[in-house]
């Protein structure tokens, strides 16, 4: 098609293709299985009087003895496992910004086997991975990709006890290189931990 004016071509739309750049996403991913069972301890007690006492000596006797309940660890044991995301940016990237972890899931089943005299633990989990970067024209650019559906399960060695799950998982910040030469970089990464127990707690920190 030629061009011989803009008011031959005012009302025309025209698409230009461009080559997509890609970007490899390296994530190490972690899971720490523990059994736990809980049982009672007894305690010495001692009252408000006898504060005193204890700083100076050992030999105090206890006024009574309570009972409290622990967790023991009867077993526990980890999976490792990684993830490749491959990302498609609209523009080369000249500087990685940040790699983030976010809207982490995490599931988790216990089946013991009696026969067997042992059990299977079973993780499921999937998550977000953030990324931010720089172009060669000084744009910043925002990409948010779901790692899929994730599953580890392993053996453990005894049918008692309830299970506890700990997620890791570390985000490798990759380097920029010529097209097609993409290497990851162990030394910029973020970070993050799920716990996933019978009463959930989260925590979660990032390192740069």
């Amino acid at each position: 098609m030629y061009f011989t004016s803009s008011c031959t071509n005012k009302n025309n739309k025209f698409h230009v293709v461009t080559e997509k750049e890609e970007l490899s996403i390296f994530v190490g991913e972690c899971v720490i299985y523990t059994i736990l069972q809980k049982g009672p301890l007894l305690v010495p007690a001692f009252s408000e009087a006898q504060k005193h006492e204890l700083q100076v000596s050992s030999k105090v006797e206890p006024t009574h003895i309570e009972r409290i309940f622990v967790k023991q660890v009867l077993t526990n044991c980890y999976k490792k496992s990684k993830n490749v995301i491959n990302l498609s940016l609209a523009s080369q990237p000249k500087e990685i910004i940040s790699c983030k972890i976010a809207n982490i899931s995490l599931e988790k089943r216990h089946i013991p086997s009696s026969s067997r005299n042992s059990a299977i633990a079973i993780a499921n989990f999937y998550y977000d991975i953030e990324l931010i970067y720089r172009d060669f024209l000084g744009n910043t650019h925002t990409i948010m990709h779901n790692s899929g559906y994730r599953s580890q399960r392993v053996i453990l060695n005894t049918t008692l006890g309830s299970l506890e799950v700990e997620l890791q998982l570390k985000c490798f910040t990759p380097e920029i290189f010529p097209r097609q030469q993409k290497y990851p970089d162990s030394s910029k990464s973020s970070s993050i931990t799920i716990f996933n127990s019978s009463q959930p707690r989260l925590s979660i920190s990032f390192f740069s």
